[in-house]
């Protein structure tokens, strides 16, 4: 929310607002994240990591990729998007007006404005840290650890 409050985007928003959101990103992960994940993630091989995904925004993005009209947990849980997946909502919603993006089935009318930015940052950390998708989890992110199949206990030194 700070984020596009930040940021202010016209209706509809236009594409340099979109380069805006993702850059602000970015410039966030490489001087504050990157420096704590970084080790980490350089250490491990992405095959033994997933990016799990939780709160309203990866609900949101998986539901609107099912076309979910309400909110349904056993077909959310567990759902993957890829980066591709999520550049195309990037680019959809950030090209559409306010008044038709609380049409989408899947977004909430009242989220329509904040999806924008939520969207953007899951774009700018999957570009930024090389993940190819994102699991989603309605129940946080250790549910959605366990239960991704190709989340190893070994591996993660667990």
């Amino acid at each position: 929310m700070r984020l596009l409050e930040a940021l202010r985007p016209a209706d509809p928003p236009g594409p340099h607002e979109c380069g805006r959101c993702l850059e602000a990103v970015r410039a966030f992960l490489r001087s504050r994240a990157a420096p704590v994940l970084s080790p980490s993630l350089a250490n491990r091989p992405r095959t033994a990591m997933r990016l799990i995904g939780t709160g309203g925004t990866a609900s949101i993005l998986g539901a609107m990729e099912l076309g979910l009209t309400e909110f349904d947990r056993a077909r959310l849980e567990g759902a993957r998007l890829s980066r591709g997946q999520v550049e195309r909502h990037l680019e959809r919603l950030w090209g559409l007006p306010l008044k038709e993006r609380r049409r989408i089935p899947g977004l909430p009318p009242e989220r329509a404005d904040v999806i924008l930015t939520g969207v953007g940052i899951y774009q700018a950390v999957m570009e930024e840290f090389g993940w190819a998708e994102v699991s989603i989890s309605t129940r946080g992110m250790r549910f959605g650890a366990i239960l991704d199949p190709a989340y190893s206990w070994e591996s993660s030194g667990g």
